[in-house]
């Protein structure tokens, strides 16, 4: 499978922490006034910027020249014990935890992971009952009380405190060890010496899957149907049946995004806000663009025509575009619904998208047959800006680089197209009247009165506005 237009994907490189190990210093502590337990007695590791220390050895005897994260001793809140709880135990207790207010919670036991000897995912947290009781975090700013039960989980760790609270889709845990366990290429890294809880009535989702350390998860706001009363402000839509909660499924707040719409969400990083919808007409699915170099999916639905079993005709709809099946294996009938008359050269396709920016042609072709398929998917947020043309075809303003990222190729503002070079620029009819150029160019914020379509390549058809 190929793009037949994308932007080329970035080869990333992680940077390593490096430097002279008699220039490092420990972070400040907040002397004392954290929850004036054994935790703030001053243990800690040489620090070293954004670091990420990443050790075979259970992460105690990183190399001298580079730490992101300050030591952490067991017993320690936040920090590493060894949990005598198994399950069917009433509750969790001290166990080798310094300080008499906190239990040891042994996450991987309550992940369903079981209890890995080599690399135990079990801390130290102290309850609470108040924010109060939490003192400050080492930043000076208040901690907070939050429930962090396992969801699904009969065993409750109940309330305990927290140095902040999260957004939906950001990492939430309340283990220290977790800035080391998540040092991923897909970013999911939190911040250093931090325990994260999630915002009131919404959940921790631990071991939201196998990329995720048993004692770390991602907050999700869980709902029952669509019009569920919980799910408001930048997340008002109740996309039903995405979440497994212990035996139950259950919905997730986030947007409503249907047939064509992107999805934000990868394996390495999932987001339960930017799931494809299951509660419309169709039950949609993610179309993976990964292996074109594209973090993201499409929105899309299955169906089939002339196989061996029954035709699937498309529920879809779309306000512009028709929405028809193409067949990609002849042979038993199955296929994927695409919008038809989607020109790839043009901006043809109409409507506002998920985030009121327009919509944008987008195609991939398939097997040796180069049977192809085309989408109007939503333009992103924070357009860039568009080149300025000349009237001799000349870029005269860069404005901003479309190719720079995978997706940015998408944030194009609208009715502006990615070039291979990297411009967003305005396509058009060579026939058309130069009125249209002059309307076009404004969308995009640029006021010229002598605009008109140029040639712009070798095609007779399509050219770009300029002047």
């Amino acid at each position: 499978m190929r793009a037949s237009r994308i932007a080329p994907a970035l080869s990333l490189a992680l940077a390593a922490c490096a430097g002279d190990a008699s220039d490092l210093v420990p972070p400040p502590r907040d002397g004392g006034v954290r929850d004036a337990g054994f935790r703030d007695a001053g243990f800690e590791r040489p620090y070293c910027g954004d670091g990420i220390c990443e050790d075979p050895e259970r992460f105690v005897s990183c190399p001298a020249d580079c730490f992101g994260h300050p030591y952490c001793m067991d017993g320690v809140e936040g920090c590493d014990c060894s949990s005598s709880f198994t399950l069917g135990d009433d509750d969790f207790v001290q166990d080798n935890c310094a300080d008499a207010d906190n239990v040891c919670v042994p996450w991987d036991l309550l992940s369903g992971r079981g209890i890995d000897m080599a690399f135990p995912a079990q801390t130290c947290v102290k309850r609470c009952t108040r924010d109060a009781d939490c003192g400050h975090n080492d930043h000076g700013g208040p901690r907070r009380c939050v429930d962090m039960d396992v969801p699904g989980v009969a065993a409750r760790v109940g309330s305990i405190c927290v140095d902040r609270i999260a957004e939906l889709d950001e990492p939430c845990g309340a283990s220290l060890d977790n800035a080391i366990h998540t040092a991923t290429p897909g970013g999911r890294v939190r911040t250093p010496d931090e325990q994260v809880g999630c915002p009131r009535d919404t959940v921790c989702l631990y071991n939201a899957n196998d990329t995720f350390e048993p004692d770390e998860g991602i907050c999700v706001q869980p709902c029952g149907r669509p019009g569920d009363a919980r799910c408001e402000g930048a997340y008002p839509y109740c996309n039903p049946g995405v979440l497994e909660i212990g035996t139950a499924t259950v919905g997730a707040c986030g947007r409503r995004l249907g047939f064509g719409a992107w999805s934000l969400s990868t394996e390495r990083e999932p987001r339960f806000t930017s799931l494809c919808d299951r509660g419309g007409p169709a039950s949609l699915i993610p179309f993976s663009l990964s292996p074109l170099g594209i973090p993201a999916s499409i929105c899309v639905e299955e169906c089939s025509v002339g196989g061996a079993e029954p035709d699937r005709a498309c529920a879809s709809t779309d306000p512009t575009n028709p929405v028809v099946c193409r067949v990609l294996a002849p042979d038993i009938g199955d296929g994927l619904c695409m919008q038809s008359g989607v020109d790839l050269a043009l901006d043809t396709c109409g409507g506002r998208g998920v985030y009121g920016l327009g919509r944008v042609g987008f195609g991939v072709t398939f097997g040796a047959a180069q049977i192809g398929v085309q989408w109007c998917v939503d333009r992103l947020p924070e357009p860039l800006r568009a080149a300025v043309v000349s009237a001799g075809r000349v870029v005269v303003g860069a404005g901003d680089d479309c190719a720079a990222a995978p997706l940015d190729a998408f944030r194009c503002p609208e009715p502006s197209l990615c070039t291979p070079s990297g411009e967003c620029v305005v396509p058009c009819t060579l026939q058309g009247p130069p009125s249209d150029c002059v309307d076009a160019l404004a969308m995009v914020g640029q006021t010229s009165s002598t605009a008109a379509c140029v040639v712009a390549g070798t095609s007779t058809v399509v050219g770009v506005c300029g002047g």
